[in-house]
């Protein structure tokens, strides 16, 4: 989809390339350069609150029925991307590349090594109060 909702098509035949700034250009041919035309720009979208989108798959988000009625609701959950929009780092778009995850491993890695530990010691402790609730219940005066 390009800017405004409106859809890009290529013609049957033709290729496409997607520059950094979202341009998509079809060319007929085997050289890009020579030739192309521009067909439209990506649209992009920034998402305001990522709490109400719903995964569909395939690495697709979409909001749920029922949850965003109006513009102005759909508006507060997302907003398009002005063209020369300032934002803290630019949007650029890479064609053919898969997009890296948000997470670092190591810190992840971590994180779940510290809880697992925090885990074992509440389960020891819970054991150990068992174990002396026992032996107390099992003393004859």
């Amino acid at each position: 989809m390009g800017e405004g909702d409106r859809p890009i098509s290529i013609p049957n035949g033709y290729k496409f390339v997607v520059e950094p700034d979202g341009t998509v250009r079809s060319y007929n041919g085997s050289n890009p350069e020579g030739g192309s035309e521009v067909r439209g720009k990506l649209g992009t979208v920034r998402v305001l609150r990522p709490q109400f989108l719903q995964q569909v798959g395939n690495n697709l988000f979409a909001i749920p029925a029922g949850v965003a009625t109006t513009q102005q609701e759909m508006d507060n959950i997302v907003q398009a991307v002005a063209k020369g929009s300032n934002l803290e780092q630019p949007i650029t778009v890479r064609q053919g590349f898969v997009e890296q995850s948000n997470v670092n491993l190591a810190d992840e890695m971590t994180e779940l090594m510290t809880v697992q530990r925090a885990f074992q010691l509440s389960s020891r402790a819970l054991s150990s109060s068992d174990t002396m609730m026992n032996l107390t219940n099992n003393l004859r005066p």
